[in-house]
């Protein structure tokens, strides 16, 4: 290796980078075997992003040693459900989830958590930690439009393109399995209090990608055993299922039971939905009793959202509470000494109450954009200017608003980067998937 020691260090760097983008991730185990030099800088990308189900548990701790821990910064916690068919599709049985997929989720947590309890002692920390919940009967009982794509962008799942017998109108796989597994109620297993609590893990995600949802209570009872958690994504499916549509727990009302960290620092909350599919379920009338295409979002979860926001940096919550719901439950001598982005979703603009005015003492600019149905005129940003104005007692500068074409515009996940917003209301990969599916319906119209 007498030449690779004389190379300069920016040629190495370029050739690492290189092999990295050109050659299969499965390649670079064999990279890190050339030499000392090679090992520190591969090893490094191979234990970066880990992806893990329950059955590689023991591999997993034997392979990540000790001197290995501190190169982890995302897992990816893959939880595998048993095989189901049409013959399981009636409501008593998954109104909640079967015993035994709930059985299967908290032996996931509380296996990964044992093994994770003491990896900041040995130099492990800020790891991302992101748990999704399939099946492989997912392939027979899902859109062969659905996308599902890898966190890391660097894998579109095996679900992506399934084949077999389909709807002809909306390429259905058979049965109604696909309805209610990721729209209904969820999997709800209680963690016990012995799971050992996990301090290298600093962030939650559960992406939109997971086909089954896991409820509320149970994020708590996870959250519970990450005392330093700092960030959560969480972006649950709408629900749709035998119930009457103001239930709290159908629209994440219990979201209001949550109890969070002092660490905490970012909230990302998207509650997913697809047009099409919501059309198919209506179309059908698939379940009766269902939660109406257009609903009023929960204000149980604007209050609790709004008393989140004191103690946070970045908050969003898109289509699960309405934005004038949260200010609503502002209250006058509240201080956002932390607060430094916030998302809200809404179907209504209206003036902000005198309540919110603290939440503006920082702002020096602003800047819109919208679509064909909102327009800010020249009154409402003078509006803004006279509020600012009041409160901060000088004059706030305004940008030039930028108008989206609608045409432009083929799903909620197309508006969201068209507009350009400043702060992150889904993961991108979340982002990613949606607008392919809109795409890809798109074409069956």
């Amino acid at each position: 290796m007498g030449d690779w020691d004389n190379t300069p260090f920016e040629l190495r760097l370029k050739i690492f980078k290189w092999l990295l983008e050109h050659y299969p991730r499965g390649n670079l185990t064999d990279y890190s075997l050339v030499c000392k030099q090679w090992q520190a800088f591969f090893e490094k990308e191979i234990y970066r992003h880990i992806t893990i189900t329950r059955p590689y548990f023991r591999t997993f701790h034997r392979v990540i040693g000790r001197h290995r821990r501190p190169l982890v910064k995302y897992i990816w916690l893959r939880i595998e459900l048993e095989r189901y068919d049409c013959d399981i599709c009636d409501y008593t049985i998954l109104n909640m989830g079967s015993q035994n997929d709930n059985d299967e989720l908290r032996r996931s947590i509380t296996g990964l958590f044992t093994i994770l309890r003491s990896w900041h002692e040995d130099g492990a920390s800020d790891i991302k930690l992101e748990i999704s919940i399939w099946s492989r009967s997912d392939f027979d009982h899902t859109f062969r439009e659905d996308a599902y794509i890898d966190s890391d962008f660097n894998l579109i799942c095996e679900l992506d393109r399934p084949e077999g017998p389909c709807d002809e109108t909306f390429r259905e796989m058979d049965g109604e399995n696909m309805w209610r597994r990721p729209y209904g109620l969820g999997l709800y297993p209680a963690i016990d209090r012995s799971v050992p609590r996990v301090q290298a893990i600093t962030a939650l995600l559960v992406r939109r990608q997971t086909r089954c949802v896991i409820g509320v209570p149970t994020i708590q009872q996870i959250i519970d055993k990450l005392p330093k958690l700092q960030e959560i994504f969480y972006e649950p499916r709408r629900k749709y299922y035998l119930v009457p549509h103001n239930d709290p727990v159908l629209g994440y009302g219990d979201l209001v039971t949550l109890k969070l960290p002092g660490t905490l620092r970012r909230v990302v909350i998207f509650e997913d939905f697809n047009e099409y599919h919501e059309r198919h379920i209506i179309s059908r009338d698939l379940w009766i009793q269902s939660q109406p295409r257009v609903r009023s979002p929960s204000p149980e979860v604007g209050i609790a959202m709004a008393h989140l926001s004191l103690s946070l940096e970045k908050l969003s919550v898109s289509y699960m509470t309405n934005a004038t719901q949260f200010f609503n439950a502002c209250k006058s001598h509240w201080v956002w000494y932390n607060l430094r982005e916030l998302a809200l979703t809404t179907n209504l603009m209206r003036s902000m109450t005198p309540e919110t005015s603290n939440l503006i003492d920082d702002w020096t600019a602003i800047s819109w954009a919208a679509t064909y149905r909102i327009r800010f005129t020249r009154e409402i940003v003078d509006q803004w200017t006279r509020v600012a104005a009041e409160v901060r007692r000088h004059n706030l500068e305004v940008f030039g608003g930028r108008m989206v074409d609608p045409q432009d515009v083929n799903s909620h996940a197309t508006a969201i980067q068209e507009l350009q917003l400043l702060c992150v209301v889904a993961h991108p990969a979340s982002l990613e998937e949606i607008r392919l599916e809109a795409i890809n319906y798109s074409l069956l119209n």
